[in-house]
């Protein structure tokens, strides 16, 4: 589906700009682990010349979705001066019209089509404590760096939410910090779990799940 910001996504520096991404939906009927590389175009519609405005990725970048990155698109589409003038067309008599075209380039892939290794990885726990959550201003934060697995990783928090979650619950995301030391088409799949404690033991909340870097 589309998910539009009439007034620009300000969380993505989209400030100024219409913002217009896609969303993958239904999701949970995918594998447990999953991944969907989509070349992505996005249009906005001229009533004057009858045609669409294309917008894609000027490096002609692949889109990647999977489990923990639900949603691409462009935080700055089109500006917004630009958009509603009137000489432009995208605006006319209050209506607006937008669209998308997505190609499949690579789809879905499970967690036993990857080499299992000859020796168990040992799990690893991490602990992140984090003081005076209520003062935290910026939009992310990200934990120290840690090892696990032989490779580095950290933890990343969203207090008012990511995305389609934006100010509606908190957001946490384990994020792969030497994917560049990995030799080419080389992938990390990590089994994970991410729990936040309470005092009252009972009432400990927990997301696992699977992802591929």
């Amino acid at each position: 589906r589309l998910v539009l910001y009439p007034s620009g996504d300000k969380k993505r520096n989209g400030k100024g700009h219409i913002s217009l991404y896609v969303t993958m939906v239904d999701t949970e009927t995918l594998p447990s682990v999953w991944e969907v590389h989509v070349d992505l175009k996005l249009f906005v519609y001229d009533h004057k010349e009858d045609k669409y405005l294309t917008i894609q990725d000027a490096n002609g970048s692949v889109c990647r979705f999977h489990e923990m990155e639900t949603e691409n698109g462009f935080a700055q589409l089109l500006p917004l001066d630009i958009f509603k003038d009137d000489f432009n067309g995208y605006l006319v008599d209050d209506c607006c019209a937008f669209g998308a075209e997505i190609f499949v380039i690579k789809g879905t892939c499970r967690m036993d089509s990857f080499p299992r290794a000859k020796e168990h990885v040992p799990y690893y726990t991490y602990t992140w404590e984090i003081k005076k959550f209520s003062a935290l201003l910026l939009d992310s934060y990200d934990s120290k760096e840690f090892t696990a697995g032989g490779m580095k990783w950290k933890l990343r928090i969203y207090p008012q939410g990511h995305s389609t979650s934006s100010g509606l619950m908190i957001s946490g995301f384990l994020a792969l910090m030497d994917r560049q030391t990995l030799p080419l088409h080389s992938k990390v799949c990590a089994e994970y779990k991410l729990p936040i404690k309470n005092k009252d033991q009972s009432k400990h909340k927990e997301k696992k799940g699977n992802v591929i870097f």
